[in-house]
C-alpha cells in the first residue's frame, strides 16, 4: 500500500529439476509481481541457445527464456549443481542487471537535476 517497491528495478530467476518445471510461470508471475508494485522489469536478453543442429547444450540460454534466467539442475543434486550453460546465463543476468541499473541510476539523476524531481516521478509542480 505504501508503493515502497515503486520505481525500483527487478529481474528474475528459476530452477527446477526438469528441463521445463514450470520455469515460465513462475517468472511470468514474478514480472506480474513486479508490475503490481509499479516495478521496472529486467528480461535476460539473450536469444535462446541449443537450438540448432549445430549448437550445443553449453550455449548460454540452453532452455530458451527471455523473461529472466532458468536453469536445471538434477533433483538428487540440488541447485548448488546447476548446468554450467544455466550458470552461465545466470551469470549473464547479474551482469545485465548491474549494467541496466547503472544506466537506469545515471539517467535518473540527469532527470533529476535537470527537472527538479526528486523521486517517484514526482513532477515540478509537486503532482
Amino acid at each position: 500500500m505504501q508503493q515502497s517497491w515503486q520505481d525500483k528495478l527487478a529481474a528474475g530467476f528459476t530452477n527446477s529439476g526438469s528441463m521445463s518445471g514450470d520455469k515460465l510461470h513462475t517468472l511470468q508471475y514474478l514480472s506480474l509481481l513486479a508490475a503490481q508494485h509499479g516495478m521496472h522489469w529486467i528480461s535476460l536478453g539473450l536469444l535462446p541457445g541449443w537450438n540448432t543442429t549445430v549448437a550445443s547444450e553449453h550455449d548460454d540460454n540452453r532452455l530458451g527464456f527471455y523473461l529472466g534466467a532458468g536453469a536445471q539442475s538434477w533433483n538428487d543434486q540440488g541447485p548448488d549443481a546447476a548446468h554450467r550453460a544455466d550458470l552461465n546465463t545466470a551469470r549473464h543476468i547479474g551482469r545485465r542487471v548491474a549494467s541496466v541499473t547503472h544506466t537506469f541510476a545515471a539517467g535518473h539523476s540527469a532527470t533529476s537535476k535537470e527537472t527538479g524531481v526528486l523521486s517517484r516521478g514526482i513532477s515540478p509542480t509537486g503532482r
